[in-house]
């Protein structure tokens, strides 16, 4: 009976083991749930967080300004965000001041770098004293502030094999871009499958060539390029679809990593990197936008469908603090607007969609300082986009300023001030100047001897062959009666015999005179002399 009770003691101590640890396993497991029913709710706050820390867009005014006559492809505001360039596929750059405009809203300059090619790409440098141009053609330029040409790049040798010996590029440029890290080179990609480095000291002289190369090691042409904002990774896009990446410290012999089929083949696509470099935005013709991280390129993070684009150019862009993303899409203008699609970085969600222009939003510029959206459209627009309360200067400055007024009195005061100087309307000072000229290139046409005829004047002819066929034509001596010609002479010679009538008497004239013959012939002599000559004969 004792072991019995034992037996029994020693299944219930068993038994209140089990339950036990029952019981533990059951709040673990209860532990474990609420834990992540906290770790769900803490992570949808986060995200909620970030969509509620969306920065405002400053999309509640917009003005349109309007001088180009096709659609505008690029873009590019300078440091401060006073002065715009835009270029277009009408071949011509126009430069905008917000400072200098009324509410007209005129451009102050028109540029043609190339007659016949379109504009690219455009780019103020790091210091803003000058601007980098890319047209549809061999030879990117850097202009000036003001838009004079400072330097333009050498075409190459089309018939060289290696386009390493050439001097520049072989086939039209697809995009230029300054070197972040250094303000006296800058980068430009070419459709014959190099991207070349240019040193801006050297009168522009290519410092390296950059072959793109596919997994087979075949050329393949380039249609944009980028690069991170500390100079250290280059990227580019070709057009078999794929996205090539070089590490600029390194040989740049072949491209580091290849994506080959990024995007579709025989695709135009542009490039942009973040701002710590590791992310990559693709935006192909092929109606995509792809996120890719250069840690793991070998399939994109994200991908955006269904965003018609019809332009090459279309880029993206990121608001200043990068929370957002932005770009365009393309529609016919028979079928609807272009449109601004802006997406929130953090969960990739579409947060806004704005109208923006007839056609298709081609090319995009969010500027820091401003705190303004510019798009060109391919309505021939360019739309600013601004909030009087968030933005700062740019089309503030001039939207709300009057155009001046004529006023004829203004005229009137002028002419009179000018008439009482004494000098018939012209101040005394210009009229001073313009003595001054006047004598200075007197001098100068006194000094500098006769230039050859130039423009209209000298397609008449001025050559020595044409010279002397002109004057022979005038000279008729051959068609003209020698007799007439000496006859003309004859008072000149009878008053200074120099080289008439030298001779006193004929020397070398031996035959008889006629009159005297005529004087001394008779009939009778004739008859003697016919009979003489008949008997001497017989």
């Amino acid at each position: 009976d004792d072991d019995d009770d034992d037996d029994d003691d020693n299944d219930n101590d068993n038994d209140l083991i089990k339950t036990k640890e029952i019981e533990k396993i059951k709040e673990s497991e209860k532990k474990r749930k609420e834990n992540e029913n906290k770790r769900k709710e803490a992570k949808f706050e986060t995200q909620q967080s970030k969509i509620d820390d969306i920065p405002i867009i400053p999309t509640s005014q917009r003005i349109k300004l309007l001088s180009h006559s096709r659609g505008v492809i690029s873009l590019a505001l300078d440091k401060s965000g006073s002065r715009l360039i835009t270029g277009s596929l009408d071949y011509d750059i126009r430069m905008w001041d917000f400072a200098g405009m009324d509410n007209t809203l005129r451009s102050f300059k028109k540029i043609t770098p190339n007659d016949g090619y379109q504009i690219i790409s455009l780019e103020y440098s790091a210091s803003s004293d000058c601007f980098l141009v890319a047209c549809a053609n061999t030879q990117p330029k850097i202009y000036s502030r003001e838009g004079d040409q400072q330097h333009e790049c050498p075409k190459g040798d089309m018939y060289l094999v290696d386009l390493t010996n050439t001097k520049g590029h072989i086939s039209h440029v697809t995009k230029a871009i300054w070197d972040p890290t250094n303000r006296n080179c800058f980068y430009s990609s070419s459709n014959d499958g190099t991207i070349r480095i240019w040193d801006v000291n050297e009168n522009i002289k290519q410092k390296k060539v950059v072959k793109s190369r596919n997994q087979r090691g075949i050329k393949v042409g380039l249609s944009n390029c980028a690069i991170t904002e500390d100079g250290r990774k280059l990227a580019a896009t070709g057009k078999d679809g794929s996205i090539q990446l070089w590490t600029t410290s390194g040989s740049l012999t072949r491209p580091e990593k290849i994506v080959p089929n990024a995007h579709d083949k025989e695709v135009d696509a542009t490039l942009i990197f973040s701002e710590n470099g590791n992310n990559l935005f693709s935006r192909a013709c092929d109606s995509t936008l792809k996120v890719w991280d250069i840690r793991m390129l070998n399939s994109p993070i994200h991908v955006e469908l269904n965003l018609p684009n019809y332009f090459s150019q279309t880029n993206v862009i990121f608001s200043p603090d990068e929370k957002l993303f932005l770009t365009g899409i393309s529609s016919k203008r028979s079928e609807g607007k272009g449109k601004l699609i802006v997406f929130n970085r953090a969960t990739f969600q579409k947060t806004d969609e704005i109208e923006i222009c007839d056609g298709s939003v081609i090319s995009l510029l969010w500027h820091e300082q401003l705190n303004q959206i510019i798009v060109g459209g391919s309505d021939n627009s360019i739309t600013v986009l601004y909030d009087s309360q968030i933005s700062k200067k740019g089309a503030l400055l001039c939207a709300t300023r009057n155009a001046k007024k004529y006023d004829p009195l203004d005229n009137i005061l002028k002419e009179a001030s000018d008439y009482a100087q004494g000098m018939a309307g012209e101040p005394f000072v210009a009229k001073f100047e313009k003595e001054k000229k006047e004598k200075k290139e007197n001098k100068e046409s006194i000094a500098r001897p006769k230039q050859p005829y130039t423009g209209q004047r000298a397609k008449r002819g001025t050559t020595l062959t044409q010279h002397l066929l002109k004057n022979l034509a005038k000279n008729n001596e051959r068609n003209e009666d020698p007799r007439e010609a000496l006859l003309r002479f004859a008072d000149k010679a009878k008053e200074n015999p120099f080289f008439f009538g030298a001779q006193s008497s004929p020397i070398f004239d031996l035959a008889p005179d006629p009159a005297e013959l005529l004087q001394s012939t008779t009939l009778d002599n004739v008859f003697g002399t016919l009979i003489t000559n008949t008997s001497n004969s017989t």
